[in-house]
């Protein structure tokens, strides 16, 4: 990502940050927050403010076209990185419901919010993923650009040995299907 890419990113994160920060004074992020006491337990009560409102639709757009790339990269990518991409999507996934279930007020439980939950499921789902499918072992997404278009065959081994990746030129040359040797 370039510079101006990255900086026009941050600007809204950084924009409701200094509303969160100064929200007593127009109540855009939460217009009302208050301690509701009539269940077992005391949870907050919040009323959402124009500016909070804005704020997750950018989350949740940001999100949903992460997800829609991932899915694309998927879509043509080898065994191995689908089953990575659809691990980090369930993980994705989990916690973006659970979000939405409190923002929306859609939990059976008023006022609970389940995210932080969610966010230690999502952590079991990623730590599985680096344990099982070889996160970070292998090469990254942008390696589809090069080494797919390479009208030389190359097969890349691991420090362990192990076939990290290959194109489909290594395939025509040794006239076999590698994707099942992956890892």
């Amino acid at each position: 990502l370039e510079r101006r890419t990255l900086l026009s990113l941050a600007i809204m994160p950084a924009l409701t940050l200094l509303l969160v920060w100064t929200n007593h004074l127009h109540g855009l992020i939460w217009s009302s927050v208050q301690l509701d006491r009539s269940g077992l337990y005391p949870v907050l009560s919040l009323r959402y403010g124009p500016g909070f409102w804005i704020h997750t639709l950018y989350s949740y757009l940001l999100i949903i076209a992460g997800s829609l790339t991932l899915i694309r990269f998927s879509r043509r990518a080898q065994r191995l990185y689908r089953q990575q991409v659809r691990i980090i999507l369930l993980a994705m996934f989990v916690s973006w419901l659970s979000n939405a279930i409190y923002i929306f007020r859609a939990n059976p439980i008023p006022n609970l919010d389940l995210t932080p939950l969610a966010f230690a499921i999502t952590g079991v789902l990623v730590a599985w993923g680096f344990l099982r499918f070889q996160f970070l072992d292998l090469v990254p997404l942008a390696r589809g650009a090069v080494i797919e278009s390479m009208r030389d065959g190359v097969i890349v081994l691991d420090g362990w040995n192990r076939i990290a990746d290959f194109n489909p030129a290594a395939e025509a040359i040794l006239q076999r299907r590698l994707s099942r040797a992956i890892g």
